[in-house]
């Protein structure tokens, strides 16, 4: 009986912390559609942020004028959030740092896509991805060497 209550209050206190952050994730949308000049990094690491959470919020970046920092290692960022991310680049002309450092689900399609965007931003400066998934490949590696 007391296992099962410790572990029915770790699944809630879980499912709290996921609650928080998913309103924190939220409560950042809302700062970036008003374009608040009081934002200008966007800190949420090790989060477990999924495509569908991060999406919306690229698409919002990509008119915004006031983040400069976009700061999201150890989600669970995958090619289709970089492709959401390199439309993203292609428009937004503030964002000079992003770190995606340790979202093992992006894949060379996701390296390609961001890499295509590359040329088109002049803004960024740095671009974190160490230890993002094995799926990384040569292909990947050449594409950023050119």
């Amino acid at each position: 009986k007391g296992t099962t209550n410790k572990t029915t209050t770790s699944a809630l206190k879980r499912q709290e912390q996921m609650g928080t952050v998913l309103s924190s994730v939220q409560s950042i949308i809302t700062q970036v559609k008003a374009n608040d000049s009081s934002l200008t990094t966007i800190n949420l690491p090790s989060q477990n942020l999924t495509d569908s959470d991060l999406i919306p919020l690229f698409q919002l970046l990509a008119s915004n004028t006031h983040i400069t920092t976009l700061h999201l290692p150890n989600n669970q960022l995958t090619n289709e959030g970089c492709k959401a991310l390199a439309s993203t680049l292609l428009d937004n002309s503030k964002i000079s740092t992003i770190d995606i450092s340790q979202n093992s689900n992006i894949g060379q399609g996701g390296i390609e896509e961001l890499t295509y965007a590359l040329p088109y931003n002049y803004t960024l400066k740095v671009l974190n991805m160490s230890d993002i998934g094995s799926n990384f490949g040569s292909g990947g590696a050449s594409q950023l060497a050119l």
